[in-house]
């Protein structure tokens, strides 16, 4: 996979590694993975409360993600002007996004 500024997802011997970058990915399962048209910003989310951003073609944890980790979260959609979103998860799990 891959974003904007050539940012790259890498899997490799059972690890997702981020263009060399330390996120906690290892032992998660990835369940949706949303990037803009232009590959600058965009989300991804999985098991354990997992959010990674993607923001100016870096990829990083999103700070809200230890809040959530008792939740997997399977459903992310995004406006088309990238300002709000949703993300559903198990146990009836709802989360608004808001900003850019």
């Amino acid at each position: 996979a891959c974003g904007g500024q050539r940012t790259r997802l890498h899997y490799q011997e059972g690890e997702w590694t981020l263009d060399g970058t330390d996120l906690p990915l290892m032992g998660n399962t990835l369940h949706k993975v949303w990037i803009n048209p232009s590959g600058q910003h965009g989300m991804m989310v999985g098991d354990t409360g997992m959010m990674i951003v993607l923001e100016e073609g870096e990829w990083k944890a999103h700070p809200q993600s230890s809040l959530l980790t008792r939740y997997t979260m399977y459903g992310l959609w995004i406006s088309s002007d990238g300002t709000q979103g949703w993300i559903s998860g198990e146990n009836g799990l709802l989360v608004h996004l808001m900003g850019q």
